[in-house]
């Protein structure tokens, strides 16, 4: 709901509106984070000017610095926003119209926070029917959730995510079945009474965890306070039947391919998803052996279309190398002092169907 004194502050021009905005947030920041509050559109005696309107300097000066800025930005533009004239346009200044000013205060997003997001939408696509399966799933008493995803560093980044509020609507202190270090790996520091936890389980420490003490964790977890248990697991084998075949629900997809890497760049810098599809088919570039390291390391400000795919491919190509190197024959001294480790297998699939599939549309 857009309320009258909104109205009677915004002009209904965007350039005007962003500066509006970026110096109400810069002023009331506080008040952003009260969730009960409604923003404030109250602003101090008008004695500036900015393309003809009336306002104070600090919005002057925010104006100014969201023209030099804004044509900087890809991908963030105000499109498709009608607005009327300068000054007693109110119909125009609806609530699209505020949340696409509002967009534009927004920093960057966060390469590694967007690949997240993509694998588990992507888990949940190719798992569910629908989200109904899902939200129906989730308001039992203590429902327990598998989301697996085959890349490195999936379980850290997830934890972290939670923990600072990304994923659920609120931020969550991480409480690890097994007993051991939270699923970010961050340092815990005393928990207050009003702060919400959540039971987590780390797939690679299930590989390790005898199923008798696993079974004793797990009922532990869902009986002694009842609550969400979130298994979050990276690893590329399949885990236990004793997690897989008792979960409520299972949300499983298999890592990075090409479409997920194009829809990745449009997020991030505006890349149309067909001009990362064709230069990735040209490159003969698999991401699907890329970590979430990688994708921080690759996505970088300033770089190019073909700079961060020349990049990624690289350290694809570094990780190829290393399961080259791993599955060769060792000596047999070799064998014998490195018994317990076990090579990743080849993950490569085809993936014709998916990027044809894209460029048709």
């Amino acid at each position: 709901m857009v309320t009258d004194r909104a109205r009677q502050v915004l002009t209904g021009s965007p350039r005007r509106d962003c500066g509006i905005i970026d110096r109400l947030l810069r002023a009331k920041g506080t008040q952003r984070h009260q969730r009960d509050t409604s923003f404030d559109f109250t602003t101090p005696e008008d004695d500036g000017a900015v393309d003809g309107v009336a306002c104070d300097p600090p919005v002057a000066a925010a104006s100014a610095k969201m023209t030099r800025k804004g044509s900087a930005r890809k991908g963030r533009q105000l499109e498709g926003v009608v607005v009327g004239p300068a000054a007693g346009c109110a119909p125009d200044i609806d609530f699209r119209y505020i949340a696409t000013c509002l967009a534009e205060q927004l920093p960057p997003p966060n390469p590694v926070h967007v690949a997240v997001v993509l694998l588990i939408a992507r888990a949940t696509g190719t798992s569910l029917p629908n989200l109904a399966a899902l939200t129906s799933a989730l308001k039992a008493p203590a429902p327990f959730l598998l989301i697996k995803a085959p890349v490195s560093h999936f379980e850290v980044c997830l934890g972290a995510m939670l923990e600072d509020g990304l994923i659920l609507p609120f931020k969550a202190v991480l409480e690890d079945v097994l007993g051991g270090t939270p699923l970010s790996g961050r340092f815990q520091p005393s928990v207050k009474n009003h702060q919400r936890r959540l039971k987590t389980l780390s797939g690679k420490a299930i590989e390790s965890t005898e199923e008798k003490n696993l079974r004793r964790r797990l009922r532990n977890a869902l009986t002694d306070e009842p609550g969400l248990v979130i298994l979050v697991d990276e690893t590329h084998l399949a885990l236990t039947p004793v997690v897989t075949k008792t979960a409520d629900i299972v949300l499983e997809c298999d890592g990075f391919d090409r479409v997920m890497i194009a829809e990745l760049l449009q997020a991030c810098d505006g890349t149309p998803p067909g001009h990362s599809l064709i230069l990735m088919e040209r490159m003969d570039f698999e991401p699907d052996h890329l970590s979430l390291d990688d994708i921080a390391l690759a996505i970088r400000p300033g770089r190019s279309l073909k700079q961060t795919l020349s990049v990624m491919a690289m350290l694809a190509d570094r990780h190829k190398a290393g399961d080259g190197e791993a599955d060769k024959p060792r000596s047999e001294d070799s064998q014998q002092s490195d018994s317990g480790r076990r090579a990743k297998p080849n993950r490569r699939r085809s993936l014709q169907p998916l990027i044809s599939k894209s460029l048709s549309r």
